[in-house]
């Protein structure tokens, strides 16, 4: 099957795209070919090589667009101000939202984590890379500064406070499953809601400075 009838090289491309994303979070990489794309995208295999020039290539315009939405929400978080706590719970519930609002995101992370190892691919992932570094490394500096002003315990690591941040909220969307963890005619939603407050205080009261 060719490009459908009037429609656009922009909108062929985007079709693309999306049909890549859905074989690619549930079939990973490895487990994605080029003939699968086509046929979830309803067109032929040669019209994306038309796009794209290789399965690596598509691989790589998934991550990068979907770790560009991940900046955004994470230049959200560093620009919000406001008092240290009232700061750290709009942190947590900004990821927290992120996350459950794109699971394709997290089923990524989790397929690129299963098929290499590691977060980021050697050699596909430069930018993504770039990015992801950059990101951690303005999370720790965040939380350096709240230890310097006596909003955090200094006693802890900063890398390590900003890890655990991380790992609590994104290990939650696979605890949930695993654990069965909502209540007899409770929605999945409030659930996350519940978790998310419940987390935001253990965290906070945890490795913030009490104050006298």
């Amino acid at each position: 099957m060719a490009r459908k009838p009037g429609q656009t090289r922009e909108a062929t491309r985007a079709a693309i795209i999306a049909a890549s994303e859905r074989v690619f979070t549930s079939e990973g990489f490895a487990g994605a070919s080029l003939s699968m794309i086509a046929k979830e995208a309803g067109i032929t295999k040669s019209l994306i090589h038309y796009h794209f020039t290789s399965k690596e290539a598509l691989w790589q315009e998934i991550k990068e667009s979907r770790f560009a939405d991940f900046a955004l929400a994470q230049d959200k978080i560093f620009a919000m101000g406001g008092p240290a706590r009232e700061f750290l719970t709009n942190c947590f519930t900004t990821y927290f939202e992120f996350l459950r609002d794109h699971p394709e995101f997290l089923r990524l992370m989790w397929w690129m984590q299963a098929e290499y190892g590691q977060s980021l691919h050697p050699g596909l992932d430069t930018k993504v890379g770039e990015t992801m570094r950059g990101l951690v490394d303005r999370g720790i500096e965040a939380t350096r500064e709240l230890q310097k002003n006596g909003d955090i315990r200094q006693d802890l690591e900063a890398r390590f406070i900003f890890a655990a941040f991380l790992g609590l909220l994104r290990h939650w969307f696979v605890a949930r499953q695993d654990f069965r963890l909502s209540e007899e005619g409770e929605e999945q939603r409030e659930t996350d809601e519940r978790y998310l407050a419940n987390t935001i205080s253990i965290f906070l009261d945890g490795v913030m400075v009490k104050r006298t």
